[in-house]
C-alpha cells in the first residue's frame, strides 16, 4: 500500500498495536513524499493511527491494501468502526475505497 503526505512539514505518527516486534514503533513521513508500506504493517499498526490525519487530508491513501472481507463484513464494520451506512448499490471496491479513506480495517 502507498501513502502520500499532502502538507509542508514531517509527519511523524505511533503504532497503535500490541507488542508486535515487527512492527516500527511509529513512522515518519517527510513533507509531500510518498511512502510505500507492506499491507500487513498497515493493517496491523497504523491504519487506525493515521485515520484523523487522512480524514483531515494531510495524508491520501494513493494504493489501498488488499481487503480480505465480503461485502456484509465491510458494510458491518463501516457501520461499526466509523458510523457509516454505506449506499446499497457500493460494490465492494467501493466500500473498501470508503473503508480505507475512513480509516477502517479492511482484513479479518
Amino acid at each position: 500500500m502507498k501513502l502520500q503526505s499532502t502538507i509542508s512539514h514531517n509527519l511523524s505518527v505511533f503504532a497503535k498495536h500490541g507488542s508486535k516486534s515487527s512492527i516500527p514503533p511509529y513512522l515518519t513521513i517527510p513533507a509531500g513524499a510518498t511512502l510505500e508500506l507492506k499491507d500487513a504493517i498497515w493493517l496491523d499498526g497504523f491504519a487506525s493511527a493515521f485515520a484523523p490525519q487522512i480524514k483531515a487530508g494531510a495524508i491520501k491513501i494513493i494504493e489501498a491494501p488488499a481487503c480480505n472481507l465480503t461485502v456484509p463484513e465491510l458494510r458491518k464494520r463501516l457501520k461499526e468502526e466509523a458510523g457509516i451506512a454505506a449506499s446499497p448499490d457500493f460494490d465492494k471496491a467501493k466500500l473498501t475505497q470508503l473503508a480505507n479513506a475512513l480509516g477502517v480495517s479492511v482484513t479479518k
